[in-house]
């Protein structure tokens, strides 16, 4: 037992030094948690439904349940379908990205990008208030996340693939990846796609943001730089998301 943590520790250190798939296994890992306590709750209706109320965003019950608007990108809907296509999705892109930026920006990008999933949802709610639509919509999966990995392509490319060798081969196999993850709300008319794209324009610009290297060369300035935009990033998220859904700071 010692033994083979020693040996899951050690390949860890390995794939984290080399910038391996650390963080997207992790998040995957934690959706697919979530996931099965989902389906094996199912039966007892009332454990079901409040597992789900205080993971699912929903602006009309965001002033009582505000963490939701962070725990619903580890949620997904009933069957394989939805959380399947989400995570080889999150797989393939995620890796890319969580190579490209570091572990920890990438996930500073992909979790303040689920919260512009949820102020997409939010948006959206405040400008057609009385629509059925926007008042019983809600974010129910890793969809709003995961585009702001797709928004995150832009800056990335711009800075680090314009000269790669590889750079058609990747961009035709996200390009592919993108326009399947487009067509969900087609295949699935219950998908938000107001958290797509509230996590696509998120991810674009907090990528830009976090990613900008300054003048100055020193790397701990760096760091600390990134890490005051991270914070900053959250808070604006936080208090946009509060302002539409009509709560009070």
């Amino acid at each position: 037992m010692g033994r083979g943590m020693r040996r899951l520790g050690q390949r860890l250190g390995i794939a984290w030094y080399r910038r391996g798939p650390v963080i997207t296994s992790v998040l995957i890992g934690l959706c697919v948690i979530v996931w099965i306590i989902e389906e094996v709750t199912t039966p007892f209706p009332r454990v079901h439904d409040l597992f789900l109320d205080n993971g699912i965003f929903a602006p009309i019950a965001f002033a009582s349940r505000p963490w939701t608007a962070m725990t619903s990108v580890f949620f997904h809907a009933p069957g394989l379908m939805h959380i399947g296509f989400n995570m080889v999705t999150l797989w393939f892109l995620g890796s890319f990205i969580e190579k490209e930026l570091g572990h920890w920006t990438y996930l500073a990008v992909y979790l303040i990008s689920g919260l512009g999933g949820s102020m997409g949802i939010a948006l959206y709610s405040r400008l057609w208030p009385r629509s059925v639509a926007s008042t019983m919509i809600s974010a129910y999966g890793a969809s709003g996340a995961i585009f702001g990995l797709f928004g995150a392509l832009i800056p990335v490319y711009m800075t680090t693939l314009r000269g790669s060798s590889n750079r058609k081969s990747t961009l035709v196999s996200l390009s592919i990846l993108a326009v399947l993850s487009v067509l969900q709300p087609i295949v699935g008319p219950h998908i938000a796609w107001q958290a797509h794209v509230g996590g696509f324009v998120t991810g674009w610009i907090v990528t830009a943001l976090i990613g900008w290297r300054p003048a100055w060369r020193s790397r701990l300035r760096w760091l600390t730089w990134r890490v005051w935009i991270t914070l900053a990033c959250i808070v604006v998220a936080a208090v946009v998301i509060v302002v539409l859904c009509g709560c009070t700071l």
